[in-house]
């Protein structure tokens, strides 16, 4: 049977991991494209969890794409 992810630090705070959820949201992201905006989804989203450091993350992203990834690989995406 599937047993899920573990809850242990080393499966999620070594760099293997970050690399897979980056990974993962850049693939995600790549797929919905330009019908989303990030700047916009990020703030209903993410709520009073959006610091001012991931929102001009997202506001300078090069494309809607890269900047979905940014809100889906950030740490309080990943939180929620």
């Amino acid at each position: 049977s599937p047993k899920g992810y573990d809850d242990v630090v080393a499966t999620w705070a070594g760099s293997a991991a970050l690399m897979q959820r980056v990974e993962l949201a850049s693939r995600i992201a790549g797929r919905i494209g330009d019908r989303a905006d990030a700047r916009a989804l990020a703030p209903l989203v993410l709520a009073d969890a959006l610091t001012p450091e991931t929102a001009q993350a997202i506001a300078r992203a090069d494309s809607p794409g890269q900047g979905l990834a940014m809100l889906f690989a950030s740490p309080a995406f990943l939180r929620r």
